[in-house]
């Protein structure tokens, strides 16, 4: 039976906090962005780790079609996107996820990939 520590319940529910400010951050940024570009709509992208934010490198790729709209080692981030079908590639950890996703005006789109 695997026991866990009081050490490792305050390590996962810093973890989870961190996730959920992240997110909040990116929400928020979101918001002020969408307001400067009206024929647009936002994407925000997260890379977790464990059910955490990653903060660590790795490879966003963001996608219309065949081409490349976005690249990015950051672990979060927030795009204004025109109208249309996109695909967003994470490359962590030597695992790959993607996910396909329509933008359209005004839409305020957010997508958590897991690197494990």
């Amino acid at each position: 039976m695997n026991k866990r520590t009081t050490g490792d319940k305050i390590a996962d529910t810093l973890a989870a906090a961190t996730l959920a400010v992240c997110l909040l951050a990116i929400a928020f940024g979101a918001g002020r962005a969408e307001a400067a570009e009206a024929n647009t709509g936002t994407v925000n992208l997260a890379a977790t780790l464990k059910n955490a934010p990653a903060f660590q490198k790795v490879s966003w790729v963001v996608v219309r079609g065949r081409d490349t709209v976005k690249t990015s080692h950051a672990h979060s981030l927030s795009l204004d996107l025109v109208p249309g079908n996109y695909e967003a590639r994470l490359e962590c950890n030597g695992n790959n996820r993607s996910r396909s996703f329509t933008v359209s005006v005004g839409s305020n789109n957010s997508f958590v990939l897991a690197c494990d």
